[in-house]
C-alpha cells in the first residue's frame, strides 16, 4: 500500500516526510516516534529540527485557514505548538527559546487539552 499526499507538496530534506507523519496533529501515537528513532538511521537532531519547522508551518496553515473563515483547525493550534516546543526543548540551540515560549504560552497551551 502506498499513499501519496501531494496537496502541500514541498521540496525538503529527507526527514521531512517522516517529521510530517510522526508530528501530524491528529494521528501519531506518542510511542511511535521513539520506536522509529530507535530503529532508523535518521539523525535525531536533524529530525527534530525538521519537526520544529513542520509543526510551526502547520500552525501557520491553520491560522491562514481561520483568516479565510475556516476556523475548524483552530483547536489544533495548541497541541501542535506543544509538539513544536517539545522538539525545541530537545535541541541545544532552541532550548532557551522553548523555555521562554513555554513560560509565555503555558497557561493558554495547557488549558486547550492535550497533544
Amino acid at each position: 500500500l502506498v499513499v501519496l499526499d501531494h496537496q502541500d507538496l514541498r521540496l525538503g530534506p529527507p526527514t521531512y516526510d517522516v517529521a510530517s507523519l510522526l508530528n501530524d496533529s491528529l494521528f501519531p501515537p506518542p510511542d511511535l516516534e521513539a520506536e522509529f528513532l530507535g530503529r532508523s538511521e535518521v539523525h535525531e537532531e536533524t529530525y527534530r529540527r525538521v519537526a520544529v519547522q513542520r509543526t510551526l508551518k502547520a500552525v501557520g496553515t491553520y491560522a491562514a485557514f481561520a483568516q479565510r473563515g475556516a476556523s475548524r483547525h483552530l483547536p489544533l493550534i495548541p497541541p501542535t505548538l506543544r509538539r513544536a516546543l517539545y522538539h525545541m526543548a530537545l535541541l541545544p540551540e532552541l532550548r532557551d527559546l522553548a523555555a521562554r515560549l513555554q513560560r509565555s504560552w503555558g497557561n493558554w497551551l495547557s488549558s486547550e487539552g492535550t497533544a
